[in-house]
């Protein structure tokens, strides 16, 4: 399992986060025929730290998460409770063992003119061990 699947596995079955979003996580941008609110997903940045002679195996991510709204209020709730679900996390997540978050990045509030759709868009630090 990779970080992306392991962080959306977490938030599908965080009962704060499903209960606004359902199974409305997705990768990279927002399906055809979308439902809202909806939470989207991606990788920002990697670096991988390495030992002398070999990668040391772990891995440092910036993750974009954005939450989609018709309303303002429903992207604040998902993002509150993406932050309960993600910020601090440190152990086991999905099919990896070891996975720590340590930090929000950014919170920025946006609003969509093209769309008339809300965007709470988010980054974490991720920190995780390959096998």
């Amino acid at each position: 399992m990779d970080i992306e699947q392991a962080i959306r596995a977490h938030l599908a079955t965080n009962t704060s986060v499903a209960s606004l979003v359902g199974s409305r996580i997705y990768p990279l941008r927002l399906p055809e025929g979308y439902a809202l609110p909806a939470l989207v997903y991606q990788v920002v940045a990697s670096t991988e730290d390495a030992a002398h002679d070999a990668p040391a195996g772990i891995v440092s991510v910036r993750l974009q998460l954005d939450a989609w709204g018709s309303r303002y209020g429903d992207v604040k709730a998902v993002r509150a409770a993406v932050r309960q679900a993600l910020l601090g996390h440190c152990g086991a997540m999905g099919g990896l063992a070891y996975v720590a978050v340590p930090a929000v990045e950014l919170e920025l509030d946006l609003f969509e003119e093209e769309t008339g759709l809300y965007r709470a868009s988010m980054e974490y630090r991720v920190w995780y061990r390959v096998a």
